[in-house]
């Protein structure tokens, strides 16, 4: 193996960027209650989409152009 050179074996697996995330996975990451994450959706402060039953916060993209 030469240097700078990175090699990927069978068990590494890549995360593909997730588009939206549940309420429990953004009360986590932003280290609140669930029924914070609740309240902002309702005030409007936290854009979510409703998939079948399931509620959904998309993920934000910054454009770097």
């Amino acid at each position: 193996m030469t240097a700078g050179t990175e090699t990927s074996g069978p068990d590494d697996k890549v995360q593909p960027e997730r588009l939206a995330y549940r309420p429990n996975d953004v009360a986590a990451v932003l280290g609140i209650g669930r029924n914070r994450v609740s309240e902002l959706i309702k005030s409007g402060e936290l854009q979510s989409i409703k998939y079948g039953r399931t509620r959904l916060i998309p993920a934000r993209r910054s454009s770097a152009s």
